[in-house]
């Protein structure tokens, strides 16, 4: 009867390797969504937005760090499209067109 107790918790510490994909994955969402900007305040989500529209309206060339991965990338270029449906923004660097995620966005200079 002892025994029987004993190792009656013995099933539940181990874990299945698919679960263990999820929880990782897990994981990985829950950092990267604690670097992403979604915290930005009322006046810096202001002045992004300023300075996106500025960029598309005037031709103006800006700086756009973003995360590729978990990676932060610097692309310098012209804003030619912002799509609000999707969240993205098209930036022309050179002669590329190039597609940023809203939410991978974190920091923004002209």
């Amino acid at each position: 009867m002892v025994k029987k107790i004993f190792n009656q918790f013995t099933g539940s510490r181990i874990i299945l390797p698919w679960h263990r994909e999820k929880l990782k994955e897990h994981h990985r969402n829950m950092t990267k969504k604690e670097s992403t900007p979604s915290s930005r305040d009322e006046q810096a989500e202001e002045l992004f937005q300023l300075t996106i529209e500025k960029s598309l309206n005037q031709g103006l060339e800006i700086e756009l760090t973003h995360l590729a991965g978990n990676i932060p990338l610097k692309t310098r270029g012209i804003v030619k499209k912002i799509d609000t449906l999707a969240e993205e923004i098209r930036l022309l660097t050179g002669k590329e067109l190039v597609k940023i995620s809203r939410e991978n966005i974190l920091e923004v200079k002209e």
